[in-house]
């Protein structure tokens, strides 16, 4: 089963993810208790609450369209132990 929000940029105002993509940026998740936040550059950008959990996380994907780049990948759980971490050195 999947549980996610799709926007797409043709027909939604994503202006709100805008970033200086020549830069390194912080992309942040924060999932807790059935209510989800972005922030970008450590400033909350979005915010959803969902009613369903959607279980434990089975993977990542990264997708850019054109050239993109990945560094310091890490998970941690609500108690903020490391879940999973790659620096990819």
């Amino acid at each position: 089963m999947k549980i996610y929000q799709h926007y797409q940029g043709e027909t939604s105002d994503l202006t709100f993810l805008a970033l200086d993509l020549s830069e390194w940026n912080i992309l942040r998740i924060e999932v807790e208790d059935k209510n989800a936040a972005v922030l970008l550059n450590n400033v909350k950008v979005y915010e959803e609450t969902y009613e369903q959990t959607s279980g434990e996380i089975k993977g990542l994907q990264f997708r850019f369209k054109g050239s993109g780049m990945v560094d310091d990948v890490l998970l941690t759980s609500v108690k903020n132990d490391t879940v999973y971490y790659d620096d990819f050195e």
